[in-house]
């Protein structure tokens, strides 16, 4: 049956290539941010995420690493069917309180990496993180 080809297509060393993929996270202080991304790559197909390890970092403006969510540690989450590339974390209101906040703030960076069964380790993202100010802004207390 023809409908099977596309199952002939391996994804080589050499073709290993995500989507290049800017992602910023930006939220509220003091809130939780659940985070659900799938893992693609440069030509669209999901990346098989079955045995692997996946780990999100998020270091503050001067590159110290503040977050961790790993797969291994049960903090982050491969979606059943791991085949269809999906993860989900949720960082929470209190690690929200390590990140850089503020308009003037400088960002700091997140990335989220994998190693697949095979032992290959890939980027699957990487970009800014930043909170905003509270909306409860202290200048307005008496």
């Amino acid at each position: 049956h023809s409908h099977h080809h596309h199952r002939q297509r391996r994804h080589h060393d050499s073709q290993l290539r995500l989507m290049a993929t800017e992602y910023n996270i930006y939220f509220e202080r003091y809130t939780n941010f659940p985070v659900r991304a799938q893992l693609l790559y440069s030509d669209g197909t999901p990346v098989d995420l079955t045995g692997a390890r996946v780990v999100w970092v998020a270091a503050n403006a001067g590159g110290g690493v503040v977050i961790t969510k790993d797969s291994d540690a049960g903090s982050l989450t491969i979606v059943a069917p791991a085949t269809g590339g999906y993860i989900e974390f949720e960082i929470t209101a209190s690690e929200s309180l390590l990140l850089p906040y503020g308009a003037e703030a400088k960002s700091g960076e997140q990335e989220c990496k994998f190693k697949l069964a095979s032992g290959d380790v890939f980027i699957g993202w990487s970009g800014d993180i930043r909170c905003d100010d509270t909306l409860i802004d202290a200048s307005i207390l008496p």
